[in-house]
Formats: structure tokens, sequence, C-alpha cells
């Protein structure tokens, strides 16, 4: 049972970030949202991997439920806004790479934890999270590039 609240409360607060991305925090531009959100859930994934009692470790992981809820429809969000032109094929590539990287990084955590420890595994999850701050910095970046480029999209930098 102490399993399934864990669970139940990483998913009631991805549930929970999703809500309040849409309303309290609708004026964020996605860019950013993502960006803080990264910080946000790799913070909260350390703290999981190295805590020393369950109440630590529950609050981190929600912690980091709550920031990696509004990644995924953000991201979905500004490529479609960017990337105007091509909208159905950005979005498909976003939909299966985030599909094939939960797959592997599952498979991963599981081979790991199995060999190792489990805080090795967690561990490689928050690798994983640096891995996506980094590649959502460098997205940013070029997006903005891109955009200072655009007369036609001149007005969007201000909402990255």
């Amino acid at each position: 049972p102490l399993a399934q609240l864990l669970l139940a409360g990483y998913w009631g607060t991805i549930m929970l970030g999703r809500l309040l991305a849409g309303t309290l925090f609708h004026n964020i531009p996605g860019q950013k949202m993502v960006t803080r959100c990264a910080v946000g859930s790799l913070a909260g994934l350390v703290v999981f991997a190295f805590a020393e009692n369950l109440y630590l470790a529950a609050a981190a992981l929600w912690f980091s439920g709550l920031c990696f809820a509004p990644v995924f429809p953000s991201t979905l969000g500004s490529a479609g806004r960017v990337f105007t032109r091509y909208t159905g094929t950005i979005l498909s590539l976003i939909i299966a790479a985030s599909a094939l990287g939960g797959i592997a990084l599952s498979t991963l955590v599981g081979v790991i934890a199995g060999a190792g420890s489990m805080k090795a595994g967690l561990i490689l999850v928050a690798g994983w999270a640096s891995l996506m701050l980094l590649i959502q910095i460098s997205i940013s970046r070029r997006v903005k590039d891109r955009l200072k480029t655009s007369p036609a999209m001149a007005g969007e930098i201000e909402q990255i």
C-alpha cells in the first residue's frame, strides 16, 4: 500500500501540475515554463534519489511530478507555434521521441536497479532529467534565434 500511495501521489501531482499550468500559470511562456520545470524536476529527482527518510522522498517525488506536468503539453504548444508549416510532422516526432524515451528509460532503470541498486536507477533518471534541461536550453536559444530572423514571427520572441 505504501508504494501505491507514493505512485498515486506522483500521478496526482502530475494532474495538479497540468491544471495549474493551464490556469494559474498560463501567462508564463512555454519555453520559460519548460526550462523552469526541468530545473524543478531535476532538483526533485536528486533529492528523491538521496533522501534519507520516507517523508522527504515522498515530497521530492511528488514535487518532481508537479514539475514534470507542464513539460510535455508546453513543448507541444511551443513546437506547434514555431513550426506552423510542419506542425503535424513536428508533433509526431515529439510524441514518438517521448514514447521511445519512456520505454528506454524504464528498461534501463529496471536493468540498473536489478543489477545494482534502486538508487543507481534513480540517479540515471536524474541524469536523464539533466539531459532534458540541457536540450531545452539549447532549443530555447535556437528558437529565439530563428524568431529574430523571421519578420513574421517577431512578436513571438516575448512569449519565449
